[in-house]
């Protein structure tokens, strides 16, 4: 989901997403969202992506602002931790 605080787009990219009957932030062609995959195991979770430019997006660069686009609700960073500690909790016995 889109949290909607990223910086907001220039106003030449704006019109330029406009003219192509685009509107959303990181949303042309759905390439971007549809190209995670989720990847785990025992002890690891991890979302693999792709797409050459999702670091680039994921991170920032000096000329390109951070927009994440994988993320964590705070509800869901709550149920991690009670998984992870469950988890320690089982390892530790």
């Amino acid at each position: 989901g889109e949290r909607g605080d990223w910086k907001p787009l220039k106003p030449a990219t704006s019109r330029w997403k406009a003219k192509h009957g685009w509107t959303k932030i990181l949303q042309n062609t759905g390439r971007l969202r549809g190209s995670n995959y989720p990847s785990g195991g025992r002890d690891y979770a991890q979302i693999l992506n792709d797409v050459a430019y999702a670091g680039t997006h994921q991170f920032g660069t000096d000329t390109v602002p951070q927009r994440d686009f994988l993320w964590v609700s705070p509800k869901a960073m709550d149920k991690i931790g009670d998984m992870v500690g469950d988890f320690v909790a089982e390892a530790i016995k």
